[in-house]
């Protein structure tokens, strides 16, 4: 590339020779230089590449005058972005608006001052060059904004759009939504099941200095949206902040698959004793908060080291099978049934009194007595029974296990296939 080629291109238009050969003369050492003596000429020259940086522009011109010339331009999307100088030999506010409004830059009387002329042209060319590498900049950003498979966009403080999204946020939110004009953070809550208060915490969040991270459920079943954002600053100062989402509901489908799996018993399908004492604080604390009472139920079934011995294990787990299909038809949907051991289950009772608690135990007792089982002698079950309410204040939440348990070997002793209670702490 030869010297001249990296020097600025300047198009000077303008119908008077002698003006256009006195500044063409003290610019051809600096910038290359084209000229025009027309209107139609002008424009010819500026829509060929590589395109002018500058046109000089003279405002009276036969024919096509300096502002139809310049209103062509900036119509034509391949010269739109030249920077326009009108030079005039008349000095009026009038055609300065005028030039101003059709995207001119700048405006210089003549008789064109060389100095002047130069500091003005060179002003524009830092300008050009500080938008140029604010696009590029702009441009690569973007461009990494799209390599990433998260949904991304800037947000800036007391903007109700974000000032900058990647595509991945458009297919996310947008195609969801149908809608085409840039979307809100308003627009966004209304995807989530909690959109309200997700609202109001993201304009707090705005404002500031924190790293978040969330994971959101969506309005569509099973829909999970992973959350994180952090803090813009300019200096000190934060303008705004930077969100990225990303559909984790795979990821989040396979926890809860994995959860559910850790806490329940493979063979019958009921809860395991993992989260047991976490479920039975949790309730003891409900209970204790609405003033509610909590049943507790541990039951056995009888002889069941004999079912194992004489029909094999099996069958027996055929029977254990069947008793929790029992269990899980007799307890109420907010209830708790867990399969604690062999053939031991333990059933938590939320808000029940004791004459209920006692009714479903028998429903339970007699379902099982007469339920159909695959060995020929049947099957029964003893049931120890106790309410918090019976707990001691000094006791802690566990203290109630022991108590049912208590009940269940009492109920075993007055001969089995049949209900104790406990009378109190």
């Amino acid at each position: 590339m030869n010297e001249n080629s990296r020097k600025p291109r300047i198009l000077l238009v303008d119908d008077e020779p002698i003006s256009l050969t006195t500044v063409a003369t003290f610019l051809k050492y600096s910038y290359q230089t084209l000229v025009a003596k027309s209107g139609a000429e002008a424009l010819i020259i500026a829509s060929r590449e590589p395109y002018p940086d500058i046109i000089l522009l003279d405002v009276e011109m036969p024919g096509m005058d300096g502002f139809e010339i310049c209103r062509k331009l900036k119509f034509n999307p391949d010269t739109r972005d030249i920077a326009v100088i009108f030079v005039t030999s008349r000095e009026s506010d009038e055609d300065e608006r005028a030039g101003l409004e059709l995207g001119a830059v700048d405006f210089i009387t003549k008789p064109v001052k060389p100095d002047i002329l130069r500091v003005r042209i060179n002003t524009q060319m830092k300008l050009q060059q500080q938008r140029q590498q604010l696009q590029e900049s702009e441009e690569l950003l973007k461009a990494t904004l799209d390599s990433t498979r998260d949904a991304i966009a800037l947000w800036h403080q007391g903007e109700s759009t974000p000032c900058l999204t990647n595509d991945n946020f458009q297919q996310l939110w947008q195609r969801d939504s149908g809608k085409l004009s840039p979307l809100t953070l308003a627009d966004i809550s209304t995807r989530f099941k909690e959109g309200e208060q997700w609202l109001q915490e993201m304009e707090q969040l705005l404002l500031q200095d924190s790293i978040d991270e969330r994971v959101i459920c969506c309005c569509e079943e099973s829909r999970y949206i992973n959350q994180y954002s952090r803090p813009m600053r300019r200096g000190s100062r934060i303008t705004g902040r930077v969100f990225s989402f990303s559909d984790v509901t795979e990821q989040v489908l396979l926890e809860n698959s994995l959860r559910q799996m850790s806490t329940t018993d493979a063979l019958t399908g009921l809860r395991n004793r993992r989260d047991m004492l976490t479920i039975l604080e949790r309730e003891v604390a409900w209970a204790r908060r609405n003033l509610a009472d909590l049943g507790v139920m541990q039951l056995d079934i009888d002889h069941f080291k004999q079912v194992n011995d004489t029909y094999g294990h099996t069958l027996g787990d055929e029977v254990l099978r069947t008793v929790a299909e029992i269990i899980k038809t007799t307890i109420r949907s907010d209830d708790y049934a867990f399969r604690t051991g062999g053939e031991e289950f333990l059933i938590f009772v939320p808000a029940i009194e004791r004459c209920s608690l006692l009714e479903m135990a028998e429903r339970l007792r007699m379902g099982v007595e007469n339920g159909s089982y695959a060995i020929e002698s049947g099957c029964t079950i003893s049931i120890g029974l106790v309410l918090l309410s019976q707990l001691e204040p000094e006791n802690k939440e566990d203290r109630l296990l022991v108590m049912a348990d208590a009940q269940l070997y009492r109920a075993k002793a007055k001969g089995r296939n049949r209900i104790c209670i406990s009378e109190s702490g």
